[in-house]
């Protein structure tokens, strides 16, 4: 099968504008743009994925004209809004776990996040890799590369765009960072502040009473006690967070608002 130059040629400007689209999202996305994985790494698997979702879209009926900076720019600013969008899904219990070790009396106990490549406490480590193992159980990252491949069948090519329904969209979707990570942390939070309301009434009572030898201990085992417990209804929460996530990311990915 012989393809001539003009085919060549046109193969290669669409495969510019997806790899644009299809990097930006991989880079932001979670898994795809962990810190840990190497820049070269990162940038063939976005090639791979973008040949993949190449061959499985139909091909276009009309010729693909030369993309300049701007489109460039807006295929990349959709992808990257797209990553976004699943990437604030983890960022919820990250920040979950800052609040409940800072509560716990751990926020000084950090670690390297992979993901991001900053130190976070120990506690939104441990919700972070339960987040990945969730997702990963539940086909997230397949569903992540379906919706990038459906968003060249409603905007191929040199068509990206972000209009301001979907900046308003992104903006207060980053809110639900908080309300997420309050509505996660919420049982944990209010355990150690009744642990903590005792503790303060102890200490009027029995003033010789040492709290730092005695209550700092008592309030890291019962941290982990109410973390061990309100372990069943975090993969609900955080598949309810994910679904809305991958629902506006869809949006986006769609055009719509």
């Amino acid at each position: 099968m012989l393809i001539s130059a003009i085919e060549l040629q046109e193969w290669l400007l669409r495969f510019v504008g997806a790899f644009a689209r299809v990097g930006a999202a991989m880079m932001v996305a979670p898994i795809f743009g962990a810190g840990l994985v190497a820049m070269r790494i990162r940038l063939v698997a976005a090639a791979l994925v973008t040949v993949l979702v190449m061959t499985a879209l139909p091909a276009a009926t009309a010729p693909v004209e030369p993309l300049g900076p701007l489109q460039l720019f807006k295929e990349v600013m959709l992808g990257a809004a797209i990553g976004f969008v699943v990437q604030t899904a983890f960022d919820v219990l990250v920040m979950a776990g800052q609040v409940i070790g800072l509560s716990m009396g751990l926020g000084f106990a950090n670690l390297i996040d992979p993901q991001h490549g900053v130190t976070v406490p120990v506690i939104g480590q441990l919700y972070l890799l339960l987040a990945l193992l969730i997702f990963v159980t539940i086909n997230g990252h397949i569903a992540f590369i379906e919706l990038l491949a459906g968003s060249f069948k409603a905007m191929p090519v040199g068509s990206a765009m972000l209009d301001e329904r979907n900046l308003a969209t992104l903006i207060a979707w980053g809110g639900r960072v908080f309300s997420g990570g309050l509505q996660v942390a919420l049982p944990a939070v209010v355990a150690m502040t009744v642990v903590n309301v005792a503790f303060g009434v102890m200490s009027r009572a029995a003033p010789q009473l040492n709290l730092f030898g005695v209550g700092f201990p008592i309030t890291i085992i019962l941290g982990f006690m109410t973390l061990w417990m309100s372990l069943e209804s975090l993969a609900p929460t955080f598949g309810a967070i994910l679904d809305e996530a991958l629902d506006i990311a869809g949006a986006l990915a769609q055009g719509a608002g």
